[in-house]
């Protein structure tokens, strides 16, 4: 193999991980998850990290990571026929070094959710943004321009996160507690594994009398 793709929880293995000078790979790729760590600075190849949504069929940005930098590493730039927006809440254009929602377009956007206009209706839209009309897809997603010109990822304008590369809604984790008989109280959280990635952890609280077993939850 000298062009692999991992996922990003594996891509975190591999790149911690002794290899030796004379391995084959030459290109790892990843994506599907926050990227926390950087490559060792003896690795062989090259790691590259990889930023879309399904809804963008899939990549939307690309980039090389370096063994070296503050923070986590950055999602790249956009890919070619693609363009990336930050934009506030009304839909405005973020000022440089702002955080803003990140907004998709380009040949690689979907039509739409089949079967579902009114979801579809309020992720993809039309927009006049830097004085061009483009339609768009809102991700969610959190991000803001770097001086370098790349984009950091700064995680979700809403309570959608990322579990092993599934989306998972923290508001129906908890919903589906509350219909458990004997729940009286309920929350789900996400947190950040020190060997990486992220588990969820739910909190419930019995009604009174109500003995609630691991099975049933």
């Amino acid at each position: 193999v000298t062009i692999g793709f991992a996922p990003t929880v594996i891509a975190e293995q591999l790149i911690s991980m002794e290899w030796p000078q004379d391995a084959k790979l030459r290109v790892l790729l990843t994506g599907a998850d926050t990227l926390h760590r950087r490559p060792q600075a003896n690795l062989p190849f090259v790691l590259v990290n990889n930023y879309g949504p399904t809804e963008y069929t899939v990549v939307a940005t690309s980039g090389v990571v370096t063994n070296s930098g503050a923070g986590r590493p950055s999602i790249g730039r956009a890919v070619r026929n693609t363009r990336i927006f930050l934009a506030h809440a009304e839909l405005n254009a973020v000022a440089d070094g702002e955080d803003g929602e990140i907004c998709i377009a380009g040949a690689g956007l979907a039509r739409g959710y089949r079967g579902s206009a009114e979801m579809t209706k309020t992720r993809f839209f039309a927009q006049s943004m830097n004085g061009v009309d483009e339609r768009m897809y809102r991700t969610g997603d959190l991000g803001r321009v770097l001086p370098d010109g790349e984009i950091e990822f700064c995680g979700r304008a809403d309570d959608q996160v990322k579990i092993r590369g599934y989306r998972v809604e923290l508001g129906d984790v908890t919903t589906a507690l509350l219909n458990c008989a004997g729940v009286a109280q309920g929350v789900t959280v996400s947190r950040e594994l020190p060997t990486g990635g992220r588990q969820l952890v739910s909190y419930v609280a019995a009604l009174p009398g109500a003995r609630l077993t691991d099975a049933a939850l």
